[in-house]
């Protein structure tokens, strides 16, 4: 099978104005107009004859059709476009100037439109990450601040102080584990604003200072432990309800050895008739 040549006017290899890439394009779609004058290959077609990436055929496409070389019909999406040859000589350069790119294809296509407007766009990606690291860190930096205004502000020390004023088991001095628990609660918008209107709660309630079946009495250790206790402490889940204060433990009644079936209650009814009447 004899090899195939393109054929390049050779008024056009002295033009300045279109890269290699340009001409070897030029070539290929002459060779495919044939006489016909026209044809309509698609663009990974091209890529493929002339060892061009895409967006470098695009380029050379778009720099032939400025230049007055060939004619571009766009057919719409799905379409391939239509090449026609232009009346225009193709020796004639509009302008006369030093070609912008090397006379290479890897120089046209690093310095191709496409590839620059890409390179424009990594660099404003670039610039705008740099931004919202910015922004990141001035938010963290801006969190610190709040902490340590925090820190500040509510000095365990004076939380300490407010505890001991009140009627509640006095603290002397915060254990470690008990100041990295109170720095975490601190950081809890809830008991940051509320920590007082807590204690306050706990001192008024009979239940909190001992008044239940067991002595106990809560410290500052069980209301810093977690977020659970100070937010039911807030939600008044110890309310002082009558049957919750001074309650014995209950007792079931001694189990008869004989049970009388015949009688009214069995030993079950009885259990569960002193157990009613406890709760009340």
């Amino acid at each position: 099978m004899p090899e195939r040549f393109f054929k390049l006017p050779q008024a056009l290899t002295t033009r300045r104005d279109l890269t290699s890439s340009d001409k070897l394009l030029y070539a290929v779609l002459a060779d495919r107009m044939g006489d016909s004058g026209k044809c309509w290959p698609g663009v990974r077609t091209l890529a493929g004859q002339t060892g061009l990436c895409r967006d470098a055929v695009a380029d050379s496409v778009a720099r032939l059709e400025r230049a007055g070389v060939i004619q571009v019909e766009r057919r719409g999406p799905g379409q391939t476009n239509v090449y026609r040859p232009t009346e225009q000589p193709v020796g004639q350069s509009p302008t006369d100037h030093p070609c912008p790119h090397p006379e290479n294809a890897a120089g046209s296509v690093r310095n191709s439109p496409t590839v620059q407007a890409k390179n424009e766009r990594k660099k404003s990606d670039s610039a705008g990450g740099k931004s919202r690291t910015q922004v990141s860190e001035k938010i963290r930096h801006n969190q610190t601040d709040q902490v340590n205004q925090t820190k500040r502000e509510y000095d365990p020390d004076q939380i300490i102080a407010y505890w001991n004023q009140l009627d509640l088991p006095a603290v002397e001095k915060l254990t470690p584990q008990q100041h990295r628990r109170l720095l975490v609660r601190l950081k809890e918008h809830t008991f940051l604003q509320h920590w007082r209107t807590v204690f306050d709660k706990i001192a008024e309630s009979a239940f909190l200072t001992g008044s239940n079946r067991r002595g106990w009495r809560a410290d500052f250790d069980w209301i810093i432990r977690n977020q659970t206790n100070y937010r039911k402490v807030l939600k008044d889940a110890y309310y002082d309800h009558p049957a919750r204060l001074n309650a014995q433990p209950h007792q079931r009644p001694p189990r008869p050895t004989h049970l009388d079936w015949s009688s009214e209650q069995t030993w079950n009814d009885q259990a569960n008739t002193a157990a009613i009447g406890a709760a009340d």
